[in-house]
Parts: C-alpha cells; structure tokens; sequence
C-alpha cells in the first residue's frame, strides 16, 4: 500500500457560512461573499431568505453569493418556509421570524422535526412572540406570530440541548434595542458559541468564505489510516471552528502538523491501523468528530472511551446507537452508554452500514472502507448535507492506493 500525497480543498464551512447569512439578511448593507461551495443545509438556509423575500443570488462558476439586507426587517410579513435537516438553518430562521413582525409557516423535514426546539421557543415566547407547534408540542411544523421587542429585554435561553439556540440569539442583536442581554443557561459546550462571537466580530460586507474544518477532518483522518501526507488547500490553523482541536488528537498518534501557503497539511508515517493502549477523550465540545475518532478506534488495537457526547443523540440520528449498531455490523465490540461510546478496537469486516441519512455517520464509516473490504453504505448521498465532494475525495484516495 504506498503512502498517501494528496493535495484536496473542502467545501466552505456550512456553520461559519449560516452565521454569515444571517448577518447579512439583518444588516442594512448589499454584501458579498466570495469563494462559496454550497452544501445542502447552505442551500436550505438561502433558499429560506429567498423565500421571504430577500435578494438573494449565487453564481455556482463564480463562487460568489450575494444578500442585499434589509435592515432587520423581514421583505415579506407572510410566508411559509422550508429549513430542511439543518439544525443551523432551523434554529437562526425561527429566531429571526419570532423576533420580527409578521407571520409565518416553518416545515422540516422527519429529521429535524425530531430534534430538541423546546430551548430557544420557550425563550422567544417570553419575548413576546406567539409560536403554535402544529403537531407535536416544541417541534416542527411551527406557525410564528413575531413580535419586535421595543423595549430593552432579556433573553435566558436553556442550552443543554443545543448551543445553537443561543447562538440564533447572539446573532439578532443587532437588531434588539440597545441594552437588550442575552444569557445561556445549563452551558457546558462553549466552543460554537465562541465561533459565533468570532464570526460577528469579524464580520465585513464583502470577505471570503472559510473552508470547513468538519470536512477537513476526515481527510486528515484518511492520512492516519493509510500513512502519507494530505493537504486541505482552504483549511487553516487560525480558524475559530471547534473541531480544529481535532488536529491536536490526530497529534496524539504520531500524526505531525503545519501550515504554508499551500495549505493545512498533516502527515503520518506510522498508519493508526494497530495502534496500542487504552485511550479517555472528552469530546464534549467538538462532538461532531467524535464518530471520526470512533473510526479511527475501530482499527486501534485498545480500549478508546469518548465520553461527554450525550448531546449527539439528539442530532440527524441517535448517534451513539447508530455507531453501536453499525461496529455490531462489521464485528467490533462496543459498549454505548447514555453519554458515552466504548469502543474495543480490533479488526472490522466488511458489512451495511446503515447511515440513518446522517451524513456523519456515513463519512465516518466510509472511512473505514479505506481499510476493510466490503463496507457498504445505504445512503452514499447523505454526505452533501455538509461535504458535497466527499465521494469525489474518497474516490481520489483509492487512486492512490
């Protein structure tokens, strides 16, 4: 098997891009921004904008995306959208609609209508706003009667669940009036919240957009399966994305870091595959790489516990029991645990994996079938929700092999 030199880019970062979307709609500026892939739940959020009203345009040849602002106020006082399986989506768009005047129908798909809302709506009716669950009480379908606060208010917003409800917050205060707070409560993953202060901060009417550190993770990983070197071109160290915490584990393995102006390379001379001892990794704060890392533990030859990852069983899927029931599949042991994975690394055989249509979980088992004949997934499509290019890369990889 030689090594892996593969230079590859990522599609722009589905959270980073969400935030900017957002700012844009509610500044009283035309903006742009360049250097823009567009993954599903970044087209479900444009296509929400579009939907109220806003000028909204993107040019696929160009990369470029362009929102004309509207000041806080939203084009059209009546609409129905569509926020699809984006948690990101979802929770900015309701918190945008309670917080200004008008009316609206907001679906989702199955999926994200079984994902925690109760947070953030309790908040915004305390706000004033008249929200109506048209099902299934604190979950989508909702109807939105908003309110514009004219007075200072504070805002105390539970988020145990998900710290994008305070985030969907933080980025309406620009239009609350002058001396409103907002406050989380139960708060024991901060780091999407630093990006979403890192992200209004740096804000521009005209900038770049930034690679997606997510989607840059599972090629990095792919270097510690095979051994050899890959460069993730739009990727960098000074990113405000949690998961770029993902590198410093990969270092723990003997995987090596840096960064020139052809990108975030890191290199592994030594593949993972076999890699000894007992691993504890709280990856609370940066969850969404926590099915990389239980990728990576299938082929160790140890013990690896991720704990503090209750929260994951309240995204796309129940993550934790997809992760249990597919390592069942290809014949690893694991132990899954309310907050918890156990994984008891060994040698995988080759089975179906059931994604559950969550694009992680696909990605992270896909992984795996760099290393192991006859993994096969259900639903290779899943990946586009954030990593439209995924297959493209994973097809790259078997070139080299």
């Amino acid at each position: 098997m030689g090594k892996l030199n593969l230079i590859t880019r990522v599609p722009t970062s589905k959270s980073v891009l969400a935030r900017l979307m957002i700012l844009a709609a509610l500044s009283d500026q035309k903006c742009v921004f360049d250097d823009v892939t567009m993954s599903k739940d970044s087209e479900n959020l444009f296509n929400v904008l579009k939907d109220l009203g806003f000028s909204v345009s993107y040019n696929p040849g160009t990369l470029r995306l362009k929102i004309a602002g509207c000041g806080g106020v939203m084009p059209k006082r009546e609409a129905a959208v569509y926020v699809g399986n984006a948690g990101t989506a979802a929770r900015f768009s309701v918190a945008m609609l309670a917080l200004s005047d008008g009316e609206y129908m907001v679906n989702a798909s199955h999926e994200m209508s079984l994902r925690p809302m109760k947070g953030i709506l309790d908040t915004l009716r305390s706000a004033g706003a008249e929200i109506i669950c048209t099902e299934v009480e604190d979950h989508f379908p909702l109807i939105i009667k908003g309110h514009r606060p004219e007075k200072p208010v504070k805002l105390t917003v539970d988020v145990s669940e998900s710290t994008q409800f305070a985030s969907a917050l933080m980025l309406m205060k620009g239009i609350l009036p002058e001396g409103s707070v907002i406050e989380g409560v139960n708060e024991n993953r901060n780091s999407y919240i630093k990006l979403t202060e890192a992200v209004i901060n740096d804000f521009k009417p005209r900038m770049n957009a930034e690679g997606d550190i997510s989607s840059a993770a599972y090629c990095f990983a792919s270097a510690l399966l095979l051994g050899g070197s890959v460069t993730v071109s739009n990727a960098t160290l000074k990113s405000a994305q949690p998961d770029i915490r993902f590198l410093k584990l990969l270092q723990s393995f003997g995987a090596q870091y840096s960064e020139d102006e052809r990108g975030l390379k890191i290199t592994c001379d030594t593949p993972i595959v076999g890699n000894k001892g007992n691993l504890e990794l709280d990856m609370s704060d940066y969850s969404d790489q926590s099915m990389t890392m239980a990728a990576l533990a299938a082929v160790r030859s140890g013990d690896t516990l991720i704990k503090n990852i209750g929260h994951i069983r309240k995204q796309e899927c129940d993550r934790i029991t997809a992760l249990y029931e597919n390592f069942k599949e290809i014949g690893i042991e694991s132990e899954a645990g309310d907050d918890y994975i156990l994984i008891h690394g060994g040698t995988p055989h080759g089975g179906n994996i059931k994604t559950y249509n969550d694009h992680r979980i696909y990605m992270s088992f896909s992984l795996l079938g760099l290393v192991t004949e006859g993994i096969k997934a259900d639903n290779p499509m899943c990946a586009s929700k954030s990593y439209p290019g995924f297959n493209d890369f994973m097809s790259s990889l078997r070139q080299q092999l």
